[in-house]
């Protein structure tokens, strides 16, 4: 694996756990000679995963639409950055160019982005792994709700098309499986 897309949220939210595995993760990335590719805000968890490859002298791609960029402007320090007029092309752009994701705790773009990555594996558009951290049990609702549609009969087995991961070791282990160190800008 070359690039791994990062799916998180633009607020920092109010556990400092999880503030505390995505400095982590984005360590690891550099520290595994993978690239992060993200949605390049210079706010919430995307701004700390990016400060933290930056330090680790890793490589982090931002795709930052500009409809954000009076609420939620681009990291000033991204050198690599790729500007979208619209959040479907962002996600578009992300997709592409990633090998597989992580879904990190977010709101409601973060759970569209899973979403449509997991729909996308579903119907064989793409074959891309997925990874849900689950920190501090914060998907945990979601991971219920995913059970009963399973249950209620209106999807296969869910848990096909991702894994949940609940801690930095355990993505080091999955990234492992899939890793190639990077060679060029994606």
């Amino acid at each position: 694996m070359k690039y791994l897309c990062v799916f998180c949220g633009s607020q920092n939210g109010n556990d400092s756990q999880i503030l505390r595995v995505t400095d982590e993760l984005g360590s690891l990335l550099s520290r595994l000679g993978i690239g992060a590719i993200c949605g390049g805000s210079g706010c919430g968890l995307m701004k700390v995963l990016i400060e933290s490859v930056f330090r680790s002298e890793g490589y982090v791609l931002g795709v930052h639409p500009k409809m954000l960029d009076v609420d939620q402007p681009a990291h000033p320090q991204l050198s690599n950055l790729i500007t979208t007029d619209s959040l479907y092309e962002r996600k578009y752009i992300m997709i592409n160019k990633a090998d597989a994701f992580i879904v990190m705790p977010g709101s409601f773009g973060t759970m569209d982005e899973f979403f449509e990555v997991m729909v996308l594996n579903k119907i064989k558009q793409i074959k891309k792994p997925i990874l849900l951290f689950n920190v501090n049990g914060f998907w945990d609702g979601l991971i219920s709700q995913l059970n009963a549609i399973q249950n209620n009969g209106f999807s296969d087995d869910f848990a096909s098309f991702f894994r949940v991961v609940e801690s930095v070791a355990e993505v080091e282990g999955q990234l492992m499986k899939l890793h190639r160190p990077v060679t060029e800008n994606p």
